[in-house]
């Protein structure tokens, strides 16, 4: 019995180097699955970054040079909108590109605030005024970029140095507002991103997507997740971004946790199943004195390290609980018929009971965050207390330890 027991441990060693093969395999369908969707989404339009408005206030400056001569010298005032506020209405939808789903979404955005114009404004002021607007994927754009400034109607035109509106300055004087009303549709794939550059800055987002992932500078002052979609507002002005380099911050909108990280989790617990069946058919063996030989449990172990293989294979046609439910019934299903074989008793049926709730049980787990760990330690306390008191009048002889 003793040199059984030294085999079922050694098999179970041995048996990892199969999991590791699925684990490289796991790695390599998911660097293809990101591959996809890296070309998907370049095809549809990448990450959008959305900016705030700038007012660009053309001057010429005067500068001596070494002659004493004084020259003109074109130049460009910029400046950020005391008020950005954007308003946007997010679809999610998903691209099909042979067996792998690209998440992809669509927008439509508001953008609203207004500029203040100071007295400086006026002490360089030409004779134009530009209003400009960036985004970080041109090819996401939908339809023209309309505008509404002080009451009057623009569509943002294509120069050299970015997409303007050339604004009638009549009426303005120092101390005014520039108040405008911007109107996007655009599409991205995987981020949402928003770059606070005004002096106060909001954002009001919905969405139909129920798990974002929200990151970068800012967190969002009040969010909202239900199974529909979620809503998200930050709020930041520029005391907040005060001495940050990057002030970025955005809203992911991918599949939070895919198959191949789900299975990649599975296989953690590999070692846990095989060594727990090996104990169940050791203490069959050691209960009932029926001998189980070795190519038994090396078939068994092999069926177990099987399951994994399969709950790849099919999560990439079918939602991951569906094929674990699939890949864990089969292998149930062709162990408990390889027990009643070699077994031939009532103890094959509860072997293979076992089995399948061992199965569910890591299901559990595999569906638990944080708790994960606390459970899966109560579970293996449990188990090891069964099998102490199954075995507490069980003696090994002299001769079964040689």
């Amino acid at each position: 019995m003793l040199k059984k027991g030294v085999f079922i441990l050694l098999a179970v060693l041995v048996l990892q180097i199969p999991i590791l093969l699925v684990n490289i395999l796991i790695s390599e369908r998911e660097e293809l699955s990101a591959e996809t969707e890296t070309e998907v989404s370049k095809q549809w339009a990448g990450v959008q970054d959305i900016y705030p408005p700038s007012l660009k206030i053309p001057y010429q400056s005067k500068e001596v040079n070494s002659k004493g001569e004084t020259l003109l010298k074109d130049a460009v005032r910029v400046q950020e909108p005391e008020v950005a506020k954007v308003t946007g209405d997010v679809r999610v939808t998903t691209l099909h590109r042979s067996i792998y789903d690209v998440p992809v979404y669509k927008a439509d955005l508001g953008i609203t605030g207004h500029f203040e114009l100071s007295d400086d404004d006026f002490a360089v002021y030409k004779d134009k005024l530009y209003i400009y607007i960036s985004l970080g994927e041109m090819r996401g754009l939908e339809d023209n970029i309309n505008a509404s400034v002080n009451g009057k109607e623009y569509q943002f035109e294509l120069a050299d140095d970015g997409l303007r509106i050339e604004l009638d300055p009549a009426g303005l004087a120092a101390g005014s507002s520039i108040d405008y009303s911007i109107y996007i549709r655009t599409k991205g794939a995987k981020s949402l991103r928003f770059r606070p550059e005004a002096a106060t800055f909001n954002v009001d987002l919905r969405a139909d997507h129920p798990s974002p992932s929200f990151g970068g500078a800012f967190l969002p002052n009040e969010r909202n997740v239900t199974d529909e979609g979620f809503d998200a507002q930050w709020t930041v002005t520029e005391m907040n971004t005060f001495g940050m380099y990057d002030s970025v911050f955005f809203v992911d909108l991918i599949v939070p946790v895919s198959q191949y990280q789900q299975t990649g989790r599975a296989t953690k617990y590999s070692f846990l199943i095989i060594l727990l069946v090996f104990a169940a058919i050791y203490l069959v063996e050691t209960i009932t004195r029926q001998e189980v030989n070795y190519i038994q449990y090396i078939v068994t172990g092999f069926s177990l390290c099987l399951f994994y293989l399969l709950l790849l294979s099919i999560s990439e046609y079918m939602a991951f609980g569906w094929a674990y439910l699939i890949a864990s019934g089969m292998t149930v299903t062709a162990l408990g018929g390889y027990f009643i074989g070699f077994l031939r008793s009532k103890t094959a049926v509860g072997c293979t009971v076992a089995v399948a709730i061992l199965y569910a049980f890591i299901y559990i787990l595999l569906n638990l965050e944080t708790g994960s760990l606390l459970v899966g330690s109560l579970a293996l306390f449990a188990i090891l207390s069964l099998i102490m008191y199954f075995t507490r009048n069980n003696h090994i002889s002299e001769a079964e330890l040689r």
